[in-house]
């Protein structure tokens, strides 16, 4: 019996463009660029060289270390009393951010609540837990999720199953209670299933990826046969029934 639906963020429930990265991104190096100034000759370019330089970890570390990493590489070591302002200002560059939204998700998640699912969001994020429930909130779905995990607060990425533990634990289930929807094969659907949970892939906002490989490497894939493949979110709830009639996808 499924209890928990847990979705990607990014590109499943919501969408970024350019624009609107590089809104959040120019605001994050301008809080790092106005404090690194304050303790050592700097100059904007350089911040945002050691910004673009942390882009392999910003997902599987907190802000806090984050910052602490840049911080080094202008040659300095910040206190915590330091760190917590900064980090602080850094988060809340979001705190009136929307990213776009899928339409199709405020009548999924308002038919999941009504049935009596836990629903939950996995993502694999930069952005802190607190900045994720601000977007959430933003956005209009704060009334229906219970729960957020957020990969750069427990230091672990999908399709690691460490990440999804944290949700079992989270809401003290078992993997076959858990089915998982996200837009990426390898990181929602493998990832899932690795950790013993249900994992179904969502294709509806490819169309929207930023970067053009990206959306080439996702459609060049044969699926067939090795997930369920949605285009459209309201689709879950007939493999919801197929799970509770047969006890498998």
């Amino acid at each position: 019996m499924i209890r928990i639906v847990s979705f990607d963020f990014w590109f499943t429930l919501v969408w970024e463009d350019l624009e609107g990265l590089k809104y959040y991104q120019d605001r994050r190096i301008e809080v790092l660029y106005n404090a690194l100034r304050n303790y050592t000759d700097v100059s904007l370019d350089e911040v945002r060289v050691f910004y673009k330089s942390t882009g392999g970890i910003r997902m599987l570390v907190s802000n806090k270390e984050l910052i602490k990493f840049i911080f080094r590489m202008a040659g300095l070591t910040p206190t915590d009393d330091i760190l917590d302002d900064i980090v602080k200002e850094y988060e809340e560059v979001v705190d009136n951010w929307k990213p776009h939204v899928n339409e199709e998700a405020y009548g999924v998640l308002e038919g999941l609540k009504k049935l009596g699912y836990k629903i939950a969001i996995i993502s694999n994020t930069s952005f802190s837990e607190r900045s994720l429930w601000f977007i959430i909130r933003n956005v209009g779905f704060d009334k229906y999720i219970d729960g957020v995990i957020a990969s750069s607060e427990v230091g672990y990425i999908k399709p690691m199953r460490e990440i999804f533990r944290e949700l079992f634990n989270k809401f003290n289930v078992s993997p076959k209670e858990v089915i998982h929807i996200g837009d990426s094969y390898f990181s929602d659907v493998i990832g899932a299933f690795n950790a013993g949970a249900y994992g179904v892939l969502y294709n509806g906002l490819w169309r929207y990826y930023i970067d053009e490989e990206d959306y080439k490497n996702a459609i060049s894939v044969n699926y067939n046969n090795r997930c369920i493949v949605l285009s459209n979110l309201n689709d879950i709830f007939n493999v919801l029934d197929r799970i509770e009639s047969k006890g498998k996808l």
